[in-house]
């Protein structure tokens, strides 16, 4: 009946926009639906092992507006990545060995929506020590944040981790949402294999109704010394429950005792 009809469309106007759809499945360098963003920087494909050794185009960048003087705007840096559409929640994981030789040298997670909104999500080697780092940019303005990683091999001077970064849709008044969680990297895992992830950083990434780019970044904005970027798995697919929940895990009995 129309009344029927009615209530009906009135129950979907009410409901999420986001539909959860499935992303597509990448869990290979080379494939034909990953492509270079600004250019293609010095790269090597490995067949036996599936893994990418990215050598990065120095004295280019992400960077928007903050903190800098003069002003530093940076969207140049090349990066390996695939559409995610605007209604589809998925995660990226990945592991990398970085060998940082210069000031910023940096390698991880791209997301691309536009110039004024991006994330870098990864380790990056700043004043001589390799960090956790998460940039977040929304409105065209870069958000920083990061902690230490103490995993560093004298031998090689090298750091390696594995990563994953999520793409949530909580709902309409939430916006979209990311999640950036890490984990050590032993030698053989794979995307699948176990891991102690930790959360790193929750963000929002005001992308409306814009597809997010996701893939893989390299970068050595200061200088070109000979800094690389070995990356041995990827995997994107549906999205994976983050290590976060609003249970923080503790009994009632004990819950109710805490006191702030």
């Amino acid at each position: 009946s129309a009344r029927f009809l009615s209530g009906m469309l009135l129950l979907a106007a009410s409901l999420p926009a986001f539909a959860n759809l499935s992303p597509p499945t990448i869990d290979r360098f080379n494939d034909d639906r990953l492509a270079w963003n600004n250019g293609v920087p010095q790269h090597t494909f490995e067949p036996t092992t599936g893994a990418i050794t990215i050598t990065p185009t120095p004295n280019l960048d992400y960077w928007s507006k903050t903190f800098y003087s003069p002003l530093l705007v940076k969207h140049d840096a090349q990066t390996l990545l695939t559409p995610v559409a605007a209604d589809v929640e998925a995660t990226l994981t990945t592991a990398f060995t970085l060998k940082p030789r210069a000031q910023f040298d940096q390698a991880g997670i791209m997301i691309l929506v536009d110039e004024s909104t991006w994330v870098k999500a990864g380790i990056e080697y700043t004043d001589g020590v390799p960090r956790l780092s998460c940039v977040v940019t929304n409105d065209g303005f870069s958000d920083w944040s990061t902690q230490a990683w103490p995993d560093w091999n004298v031998a090689d001077e090298s750091t390696s981790i594995r990563v994953r970064v999520s793409k949530l849709l909580p709902g309409t008044a939430q916006g979209p949402a990311m999640v950036f969680e890490a984990a050590p990297w032993v030698m053989g895992a794979t995307a699948e294999s176990t891991a102690k992830w930790v959360q790193i950083r929750i963000a929002s990434l005001r992308s409306g109704d814009q597809p997010w780019r996701v893939g893989l970044f390299a970068i050595s904005p200061i200088k070109a010394a000979n800094a690389s970027a070995r990356f041995h798995h990827i995997l994107l697919g549906p999205k994976l429950e983050p290590v976060h929940s609003t249970d923080a895990g503790l009994p009632d009995s004990k819950a109710s005792k805490v006191e702030l």
